[in-house]
């Protein structure tokens, strides 16, 4: 990322914060900016490069803005929010799965095999992702699952999906891979 797509990101999340992550509450450009370590000037010239891009709104004329909805879309993609949208997958943190954590660990296998079933996977990377499905499978089979185990089959899968540019796919599943990896 460059320090200009950063400097986005920074503005849109200190926004995000400040409105207390109302798509309909404004506050002042100059204080987003100071927030991120940047003068008034540097924080207005970005907040109207955002406005352009449609990311940000003019909210009133003393130059309070707003998040708008594409802002936000922004900030899902770049995993520095959950999308409300989707189903949150939080894992327990406990050392032995819970069953709410197996719940969800299904649940994402059932994903991935629907996501590989429509890709068109080079064969090597296909079979990788299918081993460590298995392997996870075999793991929760287990009268006490491992975290740690399934963790990294899941970061290994990540990585697999990667490789087959899929790497999309994960951005439903942000709270469960946001440290992953």
């Amino acid at each position: 990322m460059d320090v200009q797509a950063e400097r986005v990101t920074d503005f849109l999340y200190e926004l995000y914060k400040q409105a207390n992550d109302h798509e309909f509450s404004h506050v002042s450009m100059h204080s987003v900016g100071a927030n991120i370590g940047m003068d008034k000037t540097d924080a207005t010239a970005l907040a109207e490069e955002l406005m352009i891009n449609e990311l940000v709104e003019l909210k009133t004329l003393a130059g309070e803005i707003g998040i708008t909805s594409a802002g936000l879309e922004f900030l899902q993609m770049n995993n520095m929010i959950a999308d409300e949208n989707a189903t949150s997958y939080e894992l327990s943190g406990e050392p032995v799965l819970t069953d709410g954590d197996q719940k969800i660990i299904h649940e994402i296998l059932s994903a991935l095999k629907l996501e590989l079933v429509k890709g068109t996977s080079k064969y090597e990377h296909l079979e990788e992702a299918v081993v460590d499905i298995k392997t996870l499978e075999v793991q929760l089979l287990s009268p006490y699952p491992k975290t740690a185990i399934a963790l990294a089959i899941l970061c290994s899968l990540k990585q697999s999906f990667q490789k087959n540019n899929l790497e999309e796919f994960f951005s439903s599943f942000t709270k469960v891979f946001r440290d992953l990896c």
